[in-house]
Order: C-alpha cells, then structure tokens, then sequence
C-alpha cells in the first residue's frame, strides 16, 4: 500500500510538473431545456500587439499580423524542450519574459539567447520585457489568424495552424 501511495504522489508530481502554462478561465452555462452551451471566456481578448525591448535594449512594438511570438522564460524546463524539439515556426519572434528574482532585462535576454542559440534557433529574433502578466504562461505562442489573436500552449500549435 505504501508502494502505492508512493507511485501516485510521483505521478501527480509529474502531471503538475508537464506545462508551465497556467488553464484557460473557461466556464460552460448551459440553458435550461436549449442545447446550446454559452462559453464565457476572460473579459480581455488576448493581446496582439506587444510593448517589448530588442536586444540592444531598444523599444519595439510586436504585431502578431507580422507573424508569430513565441514567450520563453530560459529556467522553465518545457521551454527548454519545445525548443530541442521543435523548428522555429515561419517568421517567429521569441520574446523572453518571466525574470528570476533580482535579475536584470540584459541578464534574462542573454539566458534565452543561450537557449536559442544552443537549440539552433540563433537565426531568431529575440525581444524581452518585464511585464509580469504580457502572457499566462511559457511557453506560449501568440498568433494571428482572421484577424484574431490567439495565445497558445506552444506544444499544441504547429505550422498548419497558422
């Protein structure tokens, strides 16, 4: 029994451990007798422009119509992952976000650059801000399709869905 109890607390361990994407605020209203679900998502629309800074600290404004933003944070370990396991998408830019405490803008930028540059995605734009709520979690693709914005657990988009 103990066995057991040890084997379900690593497995529950390891699911609460397998993104660092944080769930949608989704809730389903369904109306009496009527078939219909009514989904009610955040009051903000998901951003599609983006106050950041390039990597000689100059001021930029991202737009999803000009392509894609994928958010990193260089210690989160499915960061890491998605970037050896994946080609960089058509266009992408990479912003860097989620700062460990006392480090600078410069610092994070260089950390993910690393990152970058280790998983062969030197070729890729890197931006980085500060802004603790610009997505809800890493790492995260941002994208435009039909003029709407959508931000995405990276592992569940690929090339097609663009």
């Amino acid at each position: 029994m103990r066995k057991w109890l040890v084997a379900m607390g690593i497995a529950g361990c390891v699911m609460a451990l397998a993104s660092c994407s944080q769930p949608q605020n989704v809730s389903v209203d369904i109306q009496e007798t009527v078939d219909l679900e009514t989904i009610s998502v955040d009051e903000n629309v998901p951003e599609s422009h983006f106050d950041v800074v390039d990597e000689k600290g100059q001021a930029v404004e991202l737009k999803l119509e000009d392509g894609p933003v994928l958010f990193l944070a260089h210690w989160c370990p499915h960061c890491g992952e998605y970037l050896k396991t994946h080609e960089p998408l058509p266009d992408v830019r990479v912003v860097a976000v989620y700062p460990m405490e006392g480090e600078t803008m410069e610092d994070m930028m260089k950390n993910v650059r690393r990152k970058l540059d280790q998983a062969g995605w030197e070729d890729v734009p890197l931006y980085g801000t500060m802004e603790p709520d610009i997505v809800e979690g890493v790492p995260t693709i941002a994208y435009m399709v039909e003029n709407t914005p959508y931000h995405r657990n990276a592992f569940e988009v690929g090339e097609g869905d663009l």
